[in-house]
C-alpha cells in the first residue's frame, strides 16, 4: 500500500483513489499479511501498514464493505515537536492547519473537547487530534477518508 495522506484527503478515503476503487474483500486479503487482519465480533478488518500509518477496512460477515480509516502510528524516538514536525507529513494540529491552507483543504467545522479534536474537512473527510501533554499539542491520531456520516454523532459527543 502506498499512497500519499493528501490524496487520501482530496478523494474521500482509499477506495476512492484510482489506484484502488476496485479493491475487493478477496484481493486485498492476499495481499494482507496474517498479522494485519483478524476477525472481530461480527465480520473481518483488514490491516496494511505503511510509512506511519495503519490502513484498516473493515467489512461485516458477509464480506460487504464497512468502512476504513488510516490510524497515525507514531514510532517516532524524536524528544521535541520541532524534530517529530521534520519527520512527518501531517501531525499536530497546529500544523495541520497550515498544510490544510497550503493544499486547499478547507476546515468546515471543528468538534472538540479538553483532549480530543475533530476536524471536518470539505472532502468529506474528518481528522481526529488527541492531546499529548508531552509536547502540550494535538497529535493526529485517526483520519476517516469518508466519513460525513459519523459527523452528527460527534457533533452530539464534543460539542456540549
Amino acid at each position: 500500500m502506498d499512497f500519499s495522506i493528501l490524496h487520501y484527503l482530496r478523494h474521500k478515503g482509499f477506495f476512492n483513489l484510482p489506484a484502488h476503487k476496485n479493491s475487493g474483500f478477496n484481493n486485498l486479503l492476499m495481499k494482507c499479511s496474517s498479522k494485519e487482519s483478524h476477525s472481530a465480533i461480527t465480520g473481518t478488518i483488514l490491516g496494511f501498514e505503511f510509512k506511519n500509518w495503519l490502513l484498516e477496512i473493515f467489512y461485516d460477515d458477509n464480506q460487504e464493505l464497512i468502512g476504513e480509516n488510516l490510524k497515525f502510528i507514531n514510532r517516532s524516538s524524536r524528544s521535541s515537536k520541532e524534530e517529530i514536525l521534520e519527520e512527518y507529513d501531517i501531525h499536530f494540529w497546529e500544523s495541520f492547519k497550515l498544510y490544510a491552507q497550503q493544499n486547499d483543504l478547507q476546515i468546515i467545522e471543528i468538534c472538540k473537547d479538553h483532549d480530543t479534536i475533530i476536524a471536518f474537512l470539505n472532502t468529506g473527510a474528518n481528522l481526529h487530534f488527541q492531546y499529548q501533554e508531552e509536547w502540550g499539542d494535538y497529535l493526529i491520531s485517526v483520519i476517516e477518508g469518508d466519513g460525513a456520516s459519523f459527523r452528527e454523532s460527534y457533533r452530539r459527543i464534543y460539542n456540549h
